[in-house]
């Protein structure tokens, strides 16, 4: 009588545990981004709404709703995540650079690439990103951020023309 219920809870159990022990290591990765660019940071928004569209081989680490936005000389970094009641989990952080190598040396566990887009005046005023290629081994991922002020915006141009 009680073997169902309790296959039920501890399959229950185990979920939690993975995805806990799986999110945990994006955690640190954001610790340490955010202490390596905290000095030569040129732009740092926190809770930035967002939306994130993917095609091709789905990657979940790459859709979220929120995310923290860095912006330095070089790259465009979103560290996204999603809150269940108070708790905050993080996905991967991505990193938007047109030198990938360098940043792929420094930042292991993080989603490092090349954009295809940016386009820092998309419609509904919000931050167009796109990178990635749809395929059945690669994800494509388009990035609409909102609610970004036009000073900020135009130092993401900047930026933009220098990593596109």
């Amino acid at each position: 009588m009680f073997e169902p219920s309790l296959m039920i809870l501890s399959l229950i159990i185990f979920v939690c545990l993975f995805n806990y022990l799986h999110f945990k290591k994006y955690a640190k990765q954001k610790q340490v981004i955010e202490s390596v660019l905290r000095s030569y940071c040129l732009l740092h928004l926190k809770e930035v709404k967002c939306d994130t569209y993917a095609t091709g081989a789905k990657n979940s680490g790459l859709q979220f709703r929120t995310c923290e936005l860095f912006v330095i000389q070089d790259a465009i970094i979103l560290l996204g995540y999603y809150k269940i009641f108070n708790f905050e989990i993080n996905n991967i952080p991505i990193i938007i650079t047109g030198n990938v190598d360098n940043f792929k040396k420094k930042f292991k566990d993080a989603f490092v690439i090349k954009p295809k887009k940016i386009n820092p005046y998309s419609y509904d005023n919000e931050v167009f990103i796109e990178f990635g290629e749809a395929s059945f081994t690669e994800t494509n991922i388009i990035v609409r951020l909102k609610d970004i002020t036009d000073e900020d915006k135009i130092l993401i141009k900047n930026i933009a023309s220098k990593i596109c």
